[in-house]
């Protein structure tokens, strides 16, 4: 299932499956409802682009205090390291490891979340929502991603979680390439009030013809308007 509206995140619905053996440490799957654990991100910054080098992406939380989805979409993400974190040392899985939360704080910089691209094979989407190369995503593109909770890695002296990212679309932004200025659209001016009469007002007659004005004219109201 992919988790979309994260105010129906239970934690009761972690599931941990067996612990195995992974390249010389630990290694926990996490399942929710029984299912791979998705869920969609908030549109994010992604302030580097893809590292191709390490094969991951990292998502900024530069808007967190002005974005109300991405605070509940933080608290989410700190939830969840803390359940496992507490569940493991319940089980008795991981003694003094020091937790690597799915979070990284900077004292400069927002805080940021790395996601791992597995094999190079995450989809991207554009504005339009259609397939491109992942080169279409540049540093400081805006971003929404269906993730995964892959689970946990353990070695002797850290652990974390393994998040992928499987898909990405760029969203909308503003195009400074492009002209954006937009013409004010001709407005006819107020209507004149008849001080002597104060009962009709003078209305002014524009005519137009192929966005140019031709000529402008003001007529008076007769009394059979009264």
């Amino acid at each position: 299932m992919i988790l979309y509206d994260y105010t129906t995140f239970d934690k009761k619905y972690i599931q941990y499956k067996d612990t195995k053996d992974y390249k010389g440490g630990k290694f926990v799957e996490i399942r929710y409802q029984k299912r791979p654990f998705y869920l969609q991100t908030p549109s994010l910054i992604t302030p580097f682009g893809i590292n191709r080098d390490f094969n991951h992406i990292s998502l900024s939380f530069t808007d967190r205090d002005i974005d109300p989805r991405i605070e509940d979409y933080c608290r989410l993400i700190l939830t969840i390291d803390d359940t496992i974190v507490q569940k493991l040392k319940k089980k008795g899985i991981v003694d003094d490891q020091s937790f690597r939360h799915s979070i990284k704080y900077h004292p400069i910089y927002a805080p940021m979340m790395d996601l791992k691209i597995k094999n190079m094979e995450a989809l991207v989407f554009d504005e339009n929502r259609q397939l491109v190369d992942s080169n279409y995503l540049e540093i400081d593109s805006y971003v929404m991603a269906i993730i995964q909770l892959v689970g946990i890695w353990i070695n002797e002296d850290r652990y974390g979680c393994l998040w992928n990212v499987l898909q990405m679309k760029v969203c909308k932004q503003f195009e400074f390439e492009k002209c954006s200025i937009i013409e004010y659209p001709l407005v006819a001016p107020p209507p004149v009030i008849d001080l002597e009469t104060n009962k009709k007002s003078i209305t002014p007659n524009v005519s137009e013809s192929k966005g140019k004005i031709l000529k402008t004219t003001y007529q008076t109201p007769s009394l059979e308007d009264e």
